[in-house]
C-alpha cells in the first residue's frame, strides 16, 4: 500500500513540475538568430539560374502589361539577357564575398506589451512593432524610438493556405530547457506585398518549414514565425525554412537567448 501511495506521489509531482513550466510570457526576451547557408553549391547555382529566368519573365511580362508602347521581340530577348547575367554576376559575386549580417531577430515582453524588432550586429535595422496582447492593437516606433509611424491598427498576421502539416511526435530534444518535437510545414503565403519578389515567390514557390515547436510556452507572437493556426498549437524555437524548387540553400533561425516569466 505504500509503495502505491508513493508511486502515485510521484506520478503527481512529476505531471505536476511539467505542468508549472507551461507559461504565458508577460516579462522576458526571445532572440533567434537568422543564418543563410548554402548546402550545395552546384544545385543552388542551377537552381537559381532557373529561379532567375522566371522571375525576369514575369516582371518584364508585368511591365509590358501597363504599357501602351511594346518594344519587338529581340529587344525584349536581349533585355532578357542582360537581366539575367546581371543577376548571375550578383549572385556569384555573394557566393565569393559571402558576409555574415548577424541578423537577430527578437520579441521583448514588458509592462503589458510586446515590442518586436530586428538587428544586425546589435544595431536595429527596421521600425519596431510594439504589440498590446490583450487589445491586440500595434504601435510602429522608427529605429530611432522617438518617431510614432502608425498606431491603433490590429496587429497582422500572416494569411498563409497550409498545405502539409505533419507532426513527429517521437523526434524530441531539449531546447534550452524545453520540451521540443519536429513539425513539418508547407505552405504558400496570400500576404499582399509591394516588393515584387516577394510577390512572384509567394505566387509561383512553395515554402517548407522544418519547425522544432514546445507546447510549454502558450503566445501568440513570435520573434519569426507569424501564421496563428501555428501559434496558438505550439510555440517554435527552432526553424529551417527552404522553398520547393530552390534547392541547394536554406534559412535557419536558432534560439541564441531565452527568459521568460
Amino acid at each position: 500500500m505504500k509503495t502505491t501511495t508513493f508511486i502515485l506521489l510521484l506520478i503527481t509531482s512529476i505531471v505536476y513540475s511539467q505542468t508549472i513550466k507551461t507559461i504565458v510570457p508577460t516579462t522576458g526576451i526571445i532572440v533567434l538568430k537568422k543564418k543563410e547557408i548554402i548546402t550545395d553549391t552546384e544545385k543552388y547555382k542551377k537552381s537559381f539560374a532557373e529561379f532567375i529566368s522566371k522571375m525576369i519573365d514575369y516582371q518584364i511580362e508585368n511591365e509590358l502589361n501597363e504599357r501602351l508602347v511594346f518594344p519587338d521581340s529581340l529587344q525584349i530577348e536581349q533585355l532578357k539577357s542582360e537581366m539575367k547575367m546581371m543577376f548571375l554576376l550578383e549572385m556569384d559575386n555573394d557566393l565569393d564575398n559571402k558576409e555574415e549580417k548577424n541578423i537577430k531577430h527578437i520579441l521583448k515582453f514588458k509592462n503589458n506589451s510586446i515590442v518586436q524588432y530586428i538587428t544586425s550586429f546589435d544595431e536595429v535595422i527596421e521600425d519596431y512593432t510594439i504589440i498590446n496582447p490583450q487589445t491586440q492593437l500595434t504601435k510602429i516606433m522608427a529605429s530611432d524610438s522617438l518617431t510614432v509611424l502608425s498606431e491603433n491598427k490590429l496587429y497582422e498576421y500572416n494569411i498563409s493556405k497550409i498545405l502539409e502539416l505533419e507532426e513527429f511526435k517521437q523526434e524530441t530534444k531539449l531546447i534550452n530547457g524545453y520540451n521540443c518535437f519536429k513539425v513539418i510545414m508547407k505552405c504558400k503565403s496570400n500576404l499582399q506585398s509591394d516588393d515584387e519578389f516577394d510577390t512572384f515567390i509567394n505566387e509561383n514557390y512553395i515554402l517548407k518549414r522544418e519547425l522544432w515547436v514546445t507546447t510549454q510556452i502558450k503566445c501568440n507572437y513570435h520573434p519569426v514565425i507569424n501564421e496563428k493556426d501555428i501559434l496558438i498549437k505550439y510555440y517554435p524555437l527552432e526553424i529551417i525554412e527552404s522553398f520547393e524548387g530552390l534547392e541547394g540553400q536554406a534559412t535557419t533561425y536558432t534560439l541564441e537567448k531565452i527568459s521568460l516569466k
